[in-house]
């Protein structure tokens, strides 16, 4: 395998013009957004945390606060098949508490993102890099998530988002940014200013760019410490960094 010296990861990234800072939300009732395509397992359980356990004791404080969901394309389908694979497999899908709003397939979350107040990443298992939660801080929205959810993504807590285990205290803090928005609208934009720093596809380019030009000089040191013309071997890779160089130029020329 790859020597781990010389393995540099370019991370995920999000579009910073799509998906812009938004002002705070002007919804009056609580609006709590989730997002998870009920195709993957963890995102479907990770909806039914917050049906089951966490929602009702916000209710509790909030009764007027609203639940939005994106499951994706074919959700009941996916919610389906995951009960016939239950303990309970006749089980048929739960009815809803009418402050539940479920959607399919959305085109554009931006318009959704504009009436949420808080994104919840309730996520007990590991699927992966969210991009759903960089999407969430670069639209400058405050977000509560297990640590799984946001794991990889190098986010501290009670400053980028508030990061908790699930059940009461991930309830506790949705409570605590509904009752305190000055503390969300400070988390939020700090969410988006390390979205800026570090997640924008600017920011990755210029990663990229470090790791190609540290990974030639290190090849040219060691070849050339080797056998060979070594003045054949700097040309090669000057010109393998310049073509880097061009390649990222191109890359945040169009970003």
């Amino acid at each position: 395998g790859s020597n781990r010296q010389n393995t540099y990861v370019i991370p995920n990234g999000v579009d910073l013009e799509r998906f812009r800072a938004l002002p705070p939300s002007s919804q009056s009732a609580p609006e709590i957004f989730y997002v998870g395509s009920f195709r993957h397992l963890p995102n479907l359980t990770g909806f039914e945390e917050l049906r089951d356990r966490i929602m009702p004791r916000v209710w509790e404080k909030f009764p007027h606060a609203i639940l939005r969901v994106v499951a994706g394309p074919d959700h009941e389908k996916h919610w389906r098949n995951a009960l016939k694979g239950s303990a309970i497999p006749d089980a048929a899908i739960p009815h809803l508490d009418p402050r539940i709003v479920m959607h399919g397939f959305v085109s554009d979350l931006l318009p959704l993102y504009e009436t949420a107040h808080i994104v919840a990443a309730p996520l007990p298992l590991s699927a992966g890099t969210n991009i759903k939660v960089m999407e969430a801080l670069a639209c400058q929205r405050a977000v509560v998530s297990t640590p799984v959810g946001v794991q990889g993504l190098g986010l501290k807590h009670q400053s980028d988002a508030i990061i908790c285990e699930l059940g009461e205290k991930f309830a506790a803090a949705i409570c605590s940014l509904i009752e305190n928005p000055e503390m969300r609208d400070e988390i939020a934009r700090r969410g988006r200013a390390t979205a800026e720093a570090r997640f924008g596809w600017n920011a990755i380019a210029r990663d990229a760019l470090d790791a190609y030009s540290l990974l030639t000089r290190e090849s040219r040191a060691q070849r050339a410490s080797g056998n060979g013309s070594q003045r054949e071997q700097e040309k090669e890779d000057e010109h393998h960094e310049e073509d880097n160089r061009s390649e990222s130029r191109r890359i945040l020329k169009s970003a």
